[in-house]
């Protein structure tokens, strides 16, 4: 199988929208596997946007065109890929968290308060509770993401 994430920019798009469309007749937690399964594709390559600038990220398609993937932007499309998917935004954050445990900041997608991904790469796994300190919460608003209380 080839790596959707290397495909040429209209590929890469087109795959992507073929994706979406295979998870409707799924059961969700089927479909939050697979979604997480599929980022776990892209290669990390750089440092790609400011976890804490939403208002400068650019839109999933321009990211999916542009290719340009670290762990915080591959959150981002994760959380994309269900919403447009058709899960409400409602359902979905993006938490920038400090993980004590192993040291790190990310983004996290968290749905239905309960599920985390981008946690451990390319699984789905409950919320962890332990040494994890949220800094910031998004959430979708329409055109963009804002920060939720």
């Amino acid at each position: 199988m080839i790596n959707p994430f290397l495909l040429h920019p209209q590929e890469r798009l087109d795959n992507w929208k073929t994706f979406r469309k295979s998870l409707h007749d799924q059961p969700e937690l089927t479909q939050l596997e697979a979604v997480a399964a599929y980022w776990a594709n892209a290669p990390i390559l750089k440092i790609a946007y400011d976890p804490e600038a939403p208002e400068a990220w650019p839109t999933i398609w321009e990211m999916v065109n542009a290719g340009e993937w670290c762990r915080n932007s591959i959150a981002i499309g994760m959380e994309a890929t269900l919403r447009v998917s058709g899960w409400h935004p409602d359902r979905l954050e993006l938490l920038l968290v400090n993980d004590r445990e192993i040291s790190d900041m990310m983004l996290l997608v968290r749905v239905d308060s309960t599920w985390a991904m981008n946690h451990e790469w390319g699984v789905l796994k409950p919320y962890p509770t332990g040494n994890v300190a949220t800094i910031r919460r998004y959430c979708w608003k329409g055109q963009g993401y804002a920060f939720r209380n």
